[in-house]
């Protein structure tokens, strides 16, 4: 009698197993996103990214699951995930593109870009292709224009696949202020959007990169300076180390007495904070110094190095000692910030005000 019980019993299971089975097989998809909020009402996961719980509730009513290191699309489109490949569905949970694609994002305007058998193409809301999938690589659009690839030459199209300026290019890049940098038959140099070629000045060792701003950094006989798209000189040629100009700021150094000495300075070459020993970065309303240290190999967190963040105020002067790993930009007088805690075992993620005071 108790064996029949146990039959029954294990007859019951192997049922509610079997009907559980199948629907996970139905609904085997998990959502794409990528959601960030400190006043978040939800969960952390292992790699210390919060999910609201409103998306749990919502994947959970269709059968979806979450995935880390994701993205919430716009406009209530979600990107989800099958048996290694992507597609994308609506808030109703309706598919949009069946998941076939190797990966799949949305670009603008209902244009989504797509990679499928080694190959891009571009994919409009409707299910209507653009673009047919035959570039090796592709960029976004700039100044309307999209950066392709194949068989090894560079060039450009419109969104609608229209070729405007031939793949002849060594290398390119993108659109940026009217001109695009590119190597053309092993030269390098400027093109516009007719295609005329400007060779690189022979004075620079190499492109000038040019940010947002529209201020190049430019190096000419091992020394950075600053141009602008005019290739006129704005800051001397005197540094032996630069960066890219942000938010009118850029990080710069002197070689002195075989030592890096550091430097922020702005647009018109005025120093804004320095000398220093270490780097200093512009972070919103407020300012960073950071540090490099090797560690050995016996300490990983997880690598041999770390580096090490300080926050200071407007002249330079310390409100923080070099304690956190990455400290973000000052909004409104607040800071996202994180550090090693228990030697270099665990990440700890909090907010620091003005004063340099952890209030989170």
């Amino acid at each position: 009698m108790k064996s029949r019980k146990w039959i029954l019993i294990f007859f019951l299971l192997t049922l509610i197993l079997l009907a559980f089975g199948c629907g996970a097989e139905e609904n085997d998809y998990y959502a794409y996103y990528d959601y960030y909020d400190p006043d978040f009402n939800g969960v952390w996961d292992e790699g210390d990214n919060n999910y609201p719980a409103e998306y749990f509730d919502y994947l959970d009513a269709y059968g979806f699951e979450a995935v880390y290191g994701s993205k919430l699309l716009t406009d209530g489109l979600y990107k989800v995930y099958k048996d290694g490949n992507f597609g994308v569905i609506d808030s109703s949970g309706e598919i949009i593109f069946e998941p076939e694609y190797e990966t799949i994002w949305e670009e603008r305007n209902g244009l989504f870009w797509f990679f499928k058998d080694g190959k891009y193409g571009i994919i409009h809301i409707s299910g209507k292709i653009v673009v047919e999938p035959e570039y090796n690589n592709m960029y976004g659009i700039s100044e309307r224009l999209i950066l392709v690839a194949k068989d090894g030459k560079w060039g450009f199209i419109d969104i609608n696949g229209k070729i405007i300026l031939p793949l002849i290019y060594d290398y390119a890049y993108q659109f940026y202020d009217g001109v695009a940098q590119v190597t053309l038959d092993g030269k390098e140099g400027y093109i516009n959007h007719e295609g005329e070629f400007t060779p690189l000045d022979p004075q620079y060792d190499d492109y000038p990169w040019f940010s947002d701003e529209g201020i190049g950094t430019a190096k000419s006989n091992g020394k950075y300076g600053f141009i602008n798209r005019q290739g006129e000189v704005i800051i001397p040629f005197v540094y032996d180390w630069a960066q890219v100009f942000y938010n009118g700021s850029v990080e710069v150094a002197k070689l002195v007495d075989g030592n890096l000495v550091y430097y922020l300075i702005d647009e018109n070459g005025n120093i804004i904070i320095g000398p220093k020993d270490f780097l200093i970065s512009k972070r919103g309303e407020m300012y960073a110094g950071t540090k490099s240290d090797f560690l050995g190999t016996d300490i990983t967190p997880p690598h041999d190095y770390t580096r090490r963040e300080a926050l200071l105020d407007e002249e330079g002067n310390f409100l923080t000692g070099f304690d956190y790993y990455w400290i973000d930009d000052f909004v409104d007088g607040v800071a996202g910030y994180s550090k090693w805690i228990n030697g270099y075992a665990d990440q700890h993620i909090g907010i620091i005000n003005k004063f340099g005071e952890e209030i989170e």
